[in-house]
């Protein structure tokens, strides 16, 4: 990811296992995704911790939602798997080819 600029919007889908009961809290995986984007710090140490994000601190816009099971590969396989969280990141067209 440090090899490429801030992404334009993310998805963000996680296991409808995953949340308050698995963490402890609300929107674990939001707070580390908005954290690790933001500009002001390192992604590397934003994400290992710091303060709760909310809609007046954001960092770059996602949409995402839960889901019972997450498809993804393991080798050259595709598996189904459970307590995951993806995300989808969507960025601005390159200006030259590559």
């Amino acid at each position: 990811q440090r090899m490429h600029a801030p992404p334009a919007g993310m998805l963000l889908l996680t296991c409808n296992g995953r949340g308050r009961d698995f963490f402890g809290e609300s929107h674990s995986d939001v707070g580390a995704v908005q954290r690790a984007f933001r500009a002001d710090d390192p992604g590397t140490a934003r994400a290992k911790g710091g303060r709760a994000m909310g809609p007046v601190d954001p960092s770059v816009p996602m949409a995402g939602f839960f889901a019972a099971g997450e498809i993804g590969p393991i080798g050259a396989d595709s598996y189904l798997h459970g307590q995951t969280a993806c995300i989808a990141m969507f960025r601005e067209a390159a200006d030259e080819p590559r």
